[in-house]
């Protein structure tokens, strides 16, 4: 499926098998975010949460992952500010809450809005020339793409205040040391190791992953006490789960020798 417009870029998203590739194509403005691509982005983002794919892999268009909103002549004239930020958001929340594993796959630029973009994901694999940059007080913005409450809780308060407050940019090698980045590899090899990734994930089930998910998002605000109760909950709801039946009885055939194709997916719990 792909959403277009004439000139102002698209959101293309290519559904095989379990996987959901969703790119960002606006090449000549680096993948920059035009009024039109915001709405096709959302809406390809509430779809894929009620699909069945299990993994969405989140990328750019040619060289460069995305720049953050398109500031050329007529990208966003008829974007007011209000509904521009009611996009942001509206984007930011149903990616931070989709089911399924999102991995970002960064080549080049993932600047301003990119980068929060890239911190909506939950893993994130990059090539060794891509660079995340938070330029927005360059430009005389704040951060959004929810990048002022994401960014300190991954990389730590200090490294994205640095960031933040002085516009700075950082290369991929940097990103992996600091927690950005989960995986640094050459731009070769990306797709390949953007498919181990896939690939190791295959093992898992979705509806246990969706769970694991919604412990870590809710961590960031919880105490050990409310981690724990919300822990409780879901594993019972796991130990209820069709789901975690199948998986034990894989389990216990695999140890025992036996050969078996790779499960089905199974559907997402209900939020």
């Amino acid at each position: 499926m792909t959403a277009s417009t004439a000139d102002g870029g698209q959101i293309r998203a290519q559904r095989t098998g379990s996987v959901v590739t969703i790119t960002m194509c606006n090449q000549r403005r680096r993948n920059a975010l035009s009024h039109a691509m915001f709405q096709q982005f959302r809406r390809i983002l509430e779809e894929t949460a009620l699909s069945n794919e299990t993994v969405v892999v989140l990328t750019g268009d040619g060289d460069h992952f995305c720049t953050g909103l398109d500031l050329s002549p007529g990208a966003v004239s008829d974007l007011t500010p209000q509904l521009g930020m009611e996009l942001v958001t509206g984007i930011t929340m149903s990616l931070h809450e989709l089911p399924q594993l999102v991995i970002a796959r960064v080549d080049g630029d993932a600047f301003g809005g990119g980068l929060g973009l890239v911190l909506g994901a939950d893993l994130v694999v990059a090539s060794e020339r891509a660079r995340f940059g938070a330029t927005f007080v360059n430009r005389g913005l704040v951060p959004d793409f929810g990048t002022s409450w994401l960014l300190p809780r991954t990389i730590g308060v200090r490294p994205a205040a640095e960031m933040l407050l002085q516009g700075r940019s950082i290369d991929a090698e940097t990103a992996l040391v600091l927690g950005l980045v989960n995986d640094v590899t050459s731009v070769s090899e990306l797709d390949g190791r953007i498919e181990q990734w896939v690939d190791q994930h295959s093992r898992t089930v979705p509806s246990a992953v969706s769970r694991t998910k919604r412990l870590l998002h809710a961590a960031a605000s919880n105490d050990l006490a409310a981690s724990l109760d919300a822990e409780s909950e879901a594993q019972l709801a796991c130990l209820a789960d069709p789901a975690f039946r199948a998986a034990v009885r894989e389990f216990r055939l695999r140890r025992a020798g036996v050969d078996l194709a790779r499960r089905p997916p199974v559907s997402h719990p209900t939020r």
